[in-house]
């Protein structure tokens, strides 16, 4: 294997790693501050801060729609430019495996965004 597939080889990993990161960043925000991220609008606060609220909301979701799309992509088209089959060892995890993996973090980030956004402030 050469040089260059052992560089994308590592990037892979470090960006699933890195997105493994940011999912547990945004669970932990949306824990610890579920009352700043609100789609629907609260009698009891102004309206500064329910647009606010929803400024932030509709960032979170956005944001976690735009990374949900652009991670398989990404890992796509690294396994396909610079990993392929036939030129890679055992020491490269399958391409449909890291699929597997980058859609449904994906897919879990952008579910847990929309939640927390949706159920707390509606």
């Amino acid at each position: 294997m050469e040089e260059v597939q052992k560089y994308w080889r590592d990037k892979v990993m470090g960006l699933l790693q890195w997105s493994i990161t940011i999912y547990l960043l945004i669970l932990g925000w949306s824990v610890t501050y579920h009352d700043k991220f609100e789609f629907c609008a609260d009698k009891t606060k102004s309206y500064a801060e329910n647009r606010d609220n929803l400024v932030r909301a509709i960032s979170l979701f956005g944001g976690s729609l735009l990374f949900g799309i652009a991670l398989p992509t990404l890992v796509h088209l690294i396994y396909k430019h610079f990993l392929p089959r036939d030129k890679v060892d055992e020491t490269v995890l399958p391409k449909a495996v890291l699929m597997t993996f980058s859609v449904t973090l994906a897919v879990l980030l952008i579910i847990v965004s929309f939640l927390t956004g949706y159920l707390y402030g509606c």
